[in-house]
């Protein structure tokens, strides 16, 4: 249904589910079960009630650990670019890729760990999908280059890099 919209529509989408989003710290919701609901929400195909509670997750994490840039948050700013791609919000899900990218960068000693791969991936996928081909080979590159070194030629990550770059041309 999302993608069907006009871009100026999924913004606006986009900022309704921001504020439908209400986390009362005093419900004793956890912050798991919330996580747990909103997977189970996304294999069912309900896509759009999986990225609220993905949001409530978030909130409900930075409550309870009282911090805000863990790689716990990272892992959650990718779960979040997911859910908004597969709702057609492109713009949307690379900003939550692009802030995964920057948790990493700042709490990880070096660019080239292996977690960045997947970043990676689905930034170029996302901007492949944007027909922005030269932006996304850029982050394929950065992809395998770091893939092939930290993970070996055989392993499945370095594939979906090959298939990203495939895609473009």
């Amino acid at each position: 249904v999302v993608a069907k919209l006009s871009d100026e529509e999924k913004q606006k989408y986009a900022v309704k589910l921001e504020n439908a989003v209400k986390v009362d710290a005093t419900s004793g919701e956890k912050s798991t079960s919330v996580l747990a609901r909103a997977q189970s929400l996304e294999k069912e195909g309900k896509f759009e009630e999986a990225l609220v509670d993905h949001l409530k997750y978030y909130k409900l994490r930075q409550q309870e650990t009282g911090a805000a840039d863990t790689l716990d948050t990272a892992d959650m700013y990718h779960q979040l670019g997911e859910a908004n791609i597969k709702q057609g919000l492109y713009p949307t899900g690379l900003s939550f890729f692009e802030r995964e990218l920057s948790i990493r960068k700042l709490l990880l000693p070096v660019d080239d760990d292996a977690s960045f791969v997947k970043t990676y991936n689905s930034m170029a996928s996302v901007l492949r999908s944007q027909a922005k081909f030269t932006e996304s080979l850029a982050y394929c590159d950065k992809a395998l280059q770091i893939g092939l070194d930290k993970l070996g030629k055989d392993h499945p990550s370095v594939a979906s890099t090959y298939d990203n770059m495939a895609n473009v041309y």
